[in-house]
């Protein structure tokens, strides 16, 4: 995984803590609001699964249709 790959899951991972909020995330990873809420989705539907199979899909543009 590379390092703005574990960023983007270590943000979201504080965002599902409720250590930041949305739009700080949003900031940090220069994403939109929207976006984060995406991603945070995502973080919850997998659980506990290993961080990178975490990233791999919240990484965005992916075109594997297994992931949605």
């Amino acid at each position: 995984m590379d390092s703005k790959a574990q960023l983007t899951v270590d943000i979201i991972a504080k965002v599902a803590d409720g250590k930041i909020t949305f739009v700080n995330a949003a900031r940090l990873l220069n994403k939109y609001r929207r976006t984060i809420e995406r991603y945070l989705e995502k973080y919850r539907k997998v659980g506990l699964q290993e961080k990178a199979e975490l990233s791999a899909r919240l990484t965005p543009f992916r075109t594997d249709s297994s992931l949605s």
